[in-house]
C-alpha cells in the first residue's frame, strides 16, 4: 500500500492524537519507507505533465503550459485547469481537439 500525504498530513495527525488518544504509533511503525517528493520539478518533468494532458500538442504549447505551471500558485492543477478550458473552447469553436488558439495565454486571466 502506498499512501501520498501532504505535509499537513503529519500536524494534523498529531493534533488527532492529542484530541482523541489514539496511537499513532502502531501505524507509524508499520511505515517502512518515507520519500519526500521535491517542492518544485524541473521545466522537461511540468512539460511532461503537459504532454500527458495534451498529447496532440504543439510544441510552443506544452512550453507555455509548462511554463505557466512553474509561475502559477495553482502549480500543476494550472496545466490542468488550462487543458480543460482549452478542450471546451476547441468544441465551442466545432473542433475535436485545441491548438494554440486555445491554449494561448489570456492577458485578462489570473494564475
Amino acid at each position: 500500500m502506498a499512501l501520498l500525504v501532504t505535509p499537513q498530513f503529519f500536524n494534523t495527525q498529531s493534533d488527532y492524537v492529542n484530541k482523541s488518544g489514539w496511537a499513532a504509533a502502531q501505524l507509524m511503525g508499520r511505515i517502512e519507507k518515507y520519500v519526500s517528493l521535491p517542492e518544485t520539478l524541473p521545466v522537461a518533468d511540468l512539460e511532461k505533465v503537459a504532454r500527458a494532458w495534451l498529447p496532440n500538442g504543439d510544441k510552443r504549447s506544452i512550453e507555455v503550459l509548462a511554463d505557466f505551471a512553474a509561475l502559477s500558485q495553482k502549480y500543476l492543477a494550472a496545466i490542468e485547469h488550462t487543458v480543460k478550458q482549452a478542450i471546451y473552447l476547441a468544441r465551442q469553436a466545432g473542433r475535436e481537439t485545441p491548438d494554440w488558439t486555445d491554449i494561448k495565454p489570456n492577458p485578462c486571466s489570473r494564475s
